[in-house]
């Protein structure tokens, strides 16, 4: 992983993940590394997608974890630490900024 995207980047952020139309997850990505930690100390069943993704927004904000960052490493954890997407600065100039906002 580049060290200056790295130092960019926190050690962790929360992610939502529905493995299935109806099951959704709060999950915990780790910088570096590959997939997620499911969160099972999350109760998301009365949660709908919005909902869920709602809960974990605010999870990051409490973290002080931009949305660019929350993104980058979503991106990072899935696609790998070496490509564009897991640079938080990619998104920090997108056109889609402001709903990376609401994410």
């Amino acid at each position: 992983m580049n060290t200056q995207i790295e130092n960019l980047l926190p050690e962790s952020s929360f992610v939502f993940v529905e493995t299935q139309p109806k099951e959704r997850r709060i999950g915990l990505v780790r910088l570096g590394e590959s997939g997620f930690y499911p969160c099972s100390n999350f109760d998301t069943s009365n949660m709908d997608k919005n909902e869920c993704r709602k809960f974990v927004a605010e999870l990051n904000r409490e973290r002080k974890v931009t949305a660019a960052q929350a993104v980058a490493m979503e991106t990072g954890a899935i696609f790998g630490w070496n490509t564009k997407g897991s640079d938080p600065r990619s998104y920090e100039s997108d056109p889609y900024s402001k709903l990376l906002a609401s994410y």
